[in-house]
């Protein structure tokens, strides 16, 4: 039986959400193992900070703070001696804080932060490439489903005022480097 191996990588991604690009720094801990000459199967639980969004109307601001937790599976095919395909799919979930703030100017109270945990689904396909016996370095390009719908609104005298809608369907790609043990 072939060992398993074990990878540790850190990426850096880009995402359109609509109005934003999202960005922010992935780190990730995966196990995988050959089941045949040209395959490998794994996965991956991969943790992210993304900077923080910002969503202004006339005199209320929200910001956005965001932790995303996700679960993949994992699947290479072998491109040469020292390329892989890789597709990847799962899901997992984006924890966003929203913390609204009055303008300087605005004659409003702010409510207090109000963190929300958002489901989301992921895929990716990309390229790896072996640089030597232990790093590797690759280039993706992902889809993720933010699957709640999230909206966020200000509440004017009990009535909602629209602020922002992203983006339920999220394009984005990463470029990062991984240690395989």
């Amino acid at each position: 039986a072939r060992a398993p191996r074990f990878h540790f990588g850190a990426a850096y991604e880009l995402q359109a959400r609509g109005e934003s690009l999202a960005h922010g720094a992935w780190l990730y801990a995966g196990v995988s193992r050959d089941v045949g000459a040209a395959l490998r199967l794994g996965g991956r639980l991969a943790f992210a900070y993304r900077a923080p969004g910002a969503f202004d109307t006339t005199d209320v601001s929200l910001r956005t703070d965001e932790l995303s937790l996700r679960a993949m599976a994992v699947a290479e095919v072998t491109l040469g001696t020292r390329g892989a395909l890789a597709l990847a799919a799962g899901g997992g979930i984006d924890l966003v804080t929203a913390s609204p703030h009055a303008n300087d100017t605005a004659r409003v109270e702010a409510d207090a932060p109000v963190m929300r945990a958002l489901p989301v689904a992921r895929a990716e396909a990309g390229v790896v490439l072996r640089v030597s016996e232990r790093v590797r370095v690759y280039g993706a390009l992902s889809f993720e489903a933010e699957l709640s719908g999230a909206r966020y609104y200000v509440d004017r005298a009990g009535t909602a005022e629209f602020v922002s809608s992203p983006w339920s369907l999220r394009p984005g790609g990463a470029a990062g480097v991984e240690l395989t043990f």
